[in-house]
């Protein structure tokens, strides 16, 4: 059965009988909160608000998949893929996602507050006005990133690639950048204290004051 005429339970019956690909399913709105989807593949999904608190979804495969206003709260998403999937509004507080692909993704106004994205790869996603409080993502991939107006607060961003990327009017109040590769990027009119740069590469940055890095 084509995956786009399926519904929550046949898609449950479904991955429980081994069936793990389910591309441009429609399920928005459904409630999959504590399931076990691990590798599922929603790529193409029309997955407006759907519920996935605290479900497993290791290595789950979101492709261009619509994700806008969903629930991720306390979900396992290590590994999984959201290369170019909207994720507007997403909520993914306290998510594990350690290792997961978010390039060019939007998560225009989405909350990562207190999420795990060690490792992760956000190369090229817009990340406008997006809250990422207290945070975790030592070593993640944000080059060429828009983080314009996001909240950084507290957020442990120690080793990782922000080279090239959009910072401007970003809150970075105690943000760990320890280490970090800046070179290029924008922080230009960031509320900027406290924040922690031993070992960044500030090379050609922008500084909040306009001033160029060294």
């Amino acid at each position: 059965m084509a995956a786009a005429s399926l519904g929550v339970t046949d898609v449950l019956l479904a991955y429980e009988s081994g069936r793990r690909r389910f591309e441009g399913v429609n399920l928005s709105f459904a409630d999959l909160s504590q399931r076990d989807l691990r590798g599922v593949d929603f790529s193409d999904g029309i997955l407006v608000g759907v519920n996935f608190q605290a479900a497993d979804l290791g290595g789950a495969k979101f492709h261009r998949a619509n994700l806008s206003g969903a629930n991720f709260s306390h979900a396992n998403l290590t590994g999984a893929v959201f290369d170019q999937a909207d994720l507007v509004r997403a909520d993914f507080t306290q998510a594990r996602l350690g290792g997961a692909r978010l390039v060019e993704a939007d998560l225009a106004a989405s909350c990562l507050q207190g999420a795990d994205f060690t490792g992760a790869t956000l190369q090229q996603a817009r990340c406008h006005g997006t809250n990422w409080r207290e945070a975790v993502g030592i070593g993640a991939d944000l080059r060429d990133t828009q983080l314009v107006g996001a909240d950084l607060a507290g957020t442990d961003l120690r080793g990782a690639d922000l080279s090239h990327s959009h910072c401007q009017q970003a809150h970075l109040l105690g943000t760990d950048l320890s280490g970090a590769n800046l070179s290029g990027a924008n922080f230009y009119q960031a509320h900027w204290a406290e924040v922690v740069l031993d070992w960044a590469n500030l090379a050609q940055a922008i500084m909040p004051d306009g001033q160029l890095g060294q």
